[in-house]
């Protein structure tokens, strides 16, 4: 029995009902497909007027006629361009804000320095200090950390000043890069803060240095 209280066997007009039926809604999924794929388009296109809008502002009203990238970049007395990183990568340190790419530079003209990746730690007074991971060109300054931090400070001190000063360093034998050389540093920061890592570290150049690094802190 239909809703209603009519018999449909050997009915007539059954077919004719259901094909009402499946007509009307039909149409009236249609109506909703229809207006939701409008709201939808409107959705994109605001979102698309916003970005557009975000883009010209952050890339190319900076500095006229040019386009800002947002890489902080240095230049060596051979010519050759070095990206840092992003100038937009800060630590906030007692309401200072210093770019990592600017104390990564500074730290980067200790003779015995390769590499170097800085990330801001959550500090009770400062609100976040400064921490290295260095990788040193040889082994000569193992186990003498102290020693490395101060004179690493002493450059930092010298090149930007006081404030940009590290309170913390690690001695590591690699960093997390991705295979086209980026170093991950949400790993990094996650790794300093005691955080979980949530990111996919299998795509790294070297999945197993994360755990050589975290060894550091046990």
């Amino acid at each position: 029995m239909l809703n209603g209280g009519f018999s449909f066997e050997n009915n007539n007009n059954f077919s004719q009902l259901t094909a009402n039926m499946w007509e009307h809604s039909h149409k009236t999924i249609n109506k909703l497909i229809t207006y939701a794929d409008d709201v939808k388009l409107k959705e994109i296109n605001n979102i698309e007027k916003e970005n557009e809008k975000k883009n010209k502002k952050t890339y190319f009203e900076k500095f006229d006629g040019v386009f800002y990238t947002g890489d902080a970049v240095t230049r060596d007395e051979d010519g050759y361009y070095w990206v840092k990183g992003r100038v937009d990568d800060v630590i906030n340190v007692s309401g200072h804000r210093i770019g990592t790419a600017e104390i990564e530079s500074a730290i980067g003209n200790h003779e015995n320095v390769a590499e170097v990746a800085v990330v801001g730690r959550p500090h009770q007074i400062k609100g976040e200090s400064v921490f290295a991971y260095i990788v040193l060109k040889s082994e000569d300054s193992l186990g003498e950390d102290i020693e490395l931090l101060k004179e690493i400070n002493g450059i930092i001190t010298q090149e930007i000043g006081a404030m940009a000063k590290c309170d913390d360093i690690v001695i590591v034998s690699g960093l997390p890069k991705t295979r086209s050389g980026k170093i991950m540093r949400r790993i990094l920061r996650a790794i300093a803060k005691g955080e979980e890592i949530k990111q996919d570290i299998s795509t790294l150049e070297d999945p197993s240095i994360v755990e050589k690094i975290k060894a550091n802190f046990n």
